[in-house]
């Protein structure tokens, strides 16, 4: 047992001035203290809150999301829209790499041969095609040697029942429009007819060419149908499918229409929006005889050594040309000898968005209806894809 002196000393030794922790340093203490305390409040507080959470959502188990609850109008719960009707009415149009493009002999028949376009959506969501594919026939060194006559109808298929207007198309993934192009094979007296090894192949709507080495026979010209839902290029339109919003095509005109040998190809600049730049092909009639031009002109870009690297994509008007707002049917016009015609090719001449710009050498130009083509050594700058308008009366272009 320690004695008295011992616990003196120990409680001296205890109460010494350096031992005694200076007040700084308790003060500090007691605020860590006061940080405890009310970490471990609010801790308890978010624990209360998580269980109310869990709580409100157990309150009402069997309550249905509301994107699933049928809307009420008038007390009569309307159906919910089905993915496909969703799905058609908010597809985009198909792109060219949205799209496999594949050939087979169509049935032939009374000295006409053909083949049948499919275009099969391999996007992997919906989309659409509307219209006309781009279709010219290749010689033997791969050079484009004619261009297919649009029609709505032929031979080996098209559009029935006397229409002219082509249906939107909706593709879902997998599905697959077709268009029949075709020809005659049987040669008019002594002439020979040309031999086509294939086609070039442009997807309604689209800037990129795909080759296809399959042709049908070329004695009197090629003619291309609208793309149509199916597999075998023919389709019968009702009231129910055909779209009323479609562009109307136009009926061939009862007057002869304007050959390529009565045709005389110009190319000018034409000034355009900022952004824009623009060409006018004007097309004069250099016969003896009137005759008819209308529709949209074929037009193809070059590069340096001729090839053809993009197609235009027809639309009715654009910054730099065109028809009316509003408007989608371009006029028969009748062209006297001497007088001409005009059609606006028009690109964005500024990249924008990451796209690249391609400076084309020159254009492939045909006329409306025709089939042989002519090349003109300018051409807009590319760099969003061309467009080409329909021909109009002057020499603009443009809408009056």
């Amino acid at each position: 047992m320690r004695d008295l002196h011992d616990l003196l000393v120990e409680a001296a030794d205890r109460n010494r001035p350096d031992r005694i922790p200076p007040f700084a340093a308790l003060r500090a203490k007691a605020r860590h203290r006061r940080r405890l305390r009310f970490a471990s409040r609010a801790a308890a507080a978010t624990a209360v809150a998580a269980a109310a959470a869990v709580a409100v959502v157990v309150v009402q188990p069997s309550a249905a999301p509301i994107s699933q609850r049928p809307l009420q109008v008038g007390g009569t719960a309307a159906p919910l829209s089905s993915p496909a009707t969703e799905a058609a009415a908010t597809a985009a149009a198909c792109h060219s790499t949205d799209l496999a493009v594949t050939a087979t002999p169509a049935q032939s028949a009374a000295g006409h041969s053909g083949l049948e376009l499919h275009f099969t959506d391999t996007s992997g969501r919906p989309c659409t095609l509307e219209g006309y594919p781009g279709v010219a026939g290749l010689d033997g060194a791969g050079t484009q040697v004619t261009q297919a006559v649009r029609t709505p109808a032929g031979f080996l298929g098209g559009l029935g029942g006397g229409a002219h207007t082509p249906p939107v198309v909706i593709l879902s993934p997998g599905q697959e429009g077709t268009a029949v192009v075709e020809g005659t094979d049987v040669p008019s007296g002594t002439t020979a007819c040309p031999t086509l090894v294939g086609l070039l192949v442009t997807a309604p709507n689209t800037y990129h060419s795909l080759p296809i080495a399959l042709a049908p026979g070329d004695c009197s010209g090629l003619q291309v149908h609208p793309v149509v839902p199916g597999t075998t290029g023919s389709w019968q339109p009702s009231n129910s499918t055909t779209p009323s919003a479609a562009p109307t095509a136009i009926s061939p005109p009862a007057a002869a229409a304007c050959r390529s040998t009565q045709l005389r190809v110009v190319a000018v600049r034409s000034t355009a929006a900022s952004a824009h730049a623009a060409l006018v092909l004007r097309f004069r009639n250099i016969s003896t005889s009137s005759c008819q031009l209308y529709g949209y002109p074929g037009v193809a870009g070059l590069d340096a050594a001729g090839t053809q690297v993009t197609q235009a994509r027809w639309t009715p008007r654009g910054p730099a040309g065109g028809l009316r707002r509003g408007q989608r049917t371009g006029p028969v016009l009748t062209l006297a000898p001497g007088q001409s015609a005009a059609a606006v090719v028009e690109s964005v001449s500024r990249s924008g968005h990451g796209s690249s710009c391609r400076r084309l050498a020159g254009l492939l130009v045909t006329a409306p209806n025709t089939r042989h083509s002519v090349t003109v050594p300018v051409a807009p700058r590319d760099c969003d894809g061309l467009q080409a308008h329909p021909v109009l009366a002057g020499t603009t272009g443009r809408a009056r």
